[in-house]
């Protein structure tokens, strides 16, 4: 192995820690999924992409709209982002190009966000993250990133079918 392929290999694994710092996640398992009975409508909020990853081809609009389709196809009522105080399907693609050869590297994370309220205080109400997953990885093509994504809501869709079958 070069010494340049040593130190690309290294400053992706970098990146990639860079890009997984932090996602401390509830994660999808039975109990996390018993917080999506009766959740709806949802609303689908997506952190805008950088400058650089739109002018490449990968587009915010995109990413929600593919998101907000398998939704509605699942038979999950879907509204407006604008819609205040809705429970939300929060999707936070972060993607960088390394290197010369258009390589990405990405990390996706999808949240269901939804207001919940203290036990010993029922009075306090906050939004936080009831479900979630996330992924990460590299490719040559962004649209990986939108394969990526759609596996992931796939996921979101089963485990509220889980508990919301009708």
């Amino acid at each position: 192995m070069s010494r340049g392929q040593r130190r690309s290999i290294l400053i992706g694994l970098v990146l990639l820690l860079w890009l997984w710092q932090g996602h401390a996640f509830p994660a999808d398992n039975q109990g996390t999924r018993k917080t999506l009975d009766g959740a709806e409508p949802i609303k689908v909020v997506v952190e805008p992409l950088k400058w650089a990853i739109e002018n490449a081809g990968l587009k915010t609009l995109q990413l929600r709209t593919d998101t907000e389709l398998k939704l509605r196809l699942a038979g999950i009522n879907v509204v407006s982002p604008n819609n205040p105080g809705k429970p939300s399907l929060y999707v936070n693609a972060r993607v960088i190009k390394f290197g010369q050869r258009d390589r990405y590297v990405f990390s996706i994370a999808v949240e269901f966000v939804q207001t919940v309220s203290l036990e010993r205080s029922p009075q306090v109400k906050i939004d936080a993250t009831t479900w979630s997953t996330s992924v990460t990885g590299t490719s040559h093509k962004l649209s990986t990133v939108r394969d990526q994504l759609g596996e992931l809501v796939d996921l979101f869709i089963n485990a509220y079918l889980s508990v919301n079958p009708d």
